[in-house]
């Protein structure tokens, strides 16, 4: 079922999964998480939109390369801390303010590396998804290749 994930637990203790604890059942099943996910709708330099579901605690960017949206995986990864540049989105106004600022390295890579540059510009391996974010529409405004293998 779209939008619920099995948590298994390993103790009597409560599983975290996206910030929210599920307790631990009493009959030895894995608990059903509620709202595990939530739906996104991503917007590519063509104006073309695609609705994908992101998980909870994941990346935007996750999100993205999951579904197959035409953002160049191959670069960062968010490993880097948002050194690369390959994964700029704007969100919008309303969204931006809800998300974490920008640390001082994705604050530089967008200041130096990124065309077109909005004061909404963000880097979507730093976004993580909450559940506040959902309903989210964020645009990719350039597929640039890295040319990396």
């Amino acid at each position: 079922v779209l939008g619920r994930a099995l948590v298994r637990s390993v103790s009597s203790s409560p599983v975290l999964f996206g910030g929210h604890a599920a307790p631990a059942p009493s009959d030895g099943k894995a608990p059903l998480v509620k709202n595990s996910s939530v739906n996104l709708t991503l917007i590519d330099e063509d104006g073309t939109r695609t609705a994908v579901k992101g998980l909870i605690g994941s990346t935007l960017f996750e999100a993205a390369v999951k579904a197959k949206f035409p953002v160049d995986q191959h670069v960062c990864e968010g490993a880097d801390g948002a050194d690369c540049q390959y994964c700029h989105v704007v969100l919008p106004v309303e969204i931006y303010s809800k998300v974490p600022a920008a640390d001082a390295v994705e604050q530089l890579t967008l200041d130096t590396k990124v065309p077109n540059l909005t004061s909404t510009s963000r880097c979507s391996c730093q976004i993580t998804l909450t559940p506040e974010l959902e309903g989210l529409t964020a645009f990719f405004p350039e597929r640039r290749e890295s040319n990396v293998p």
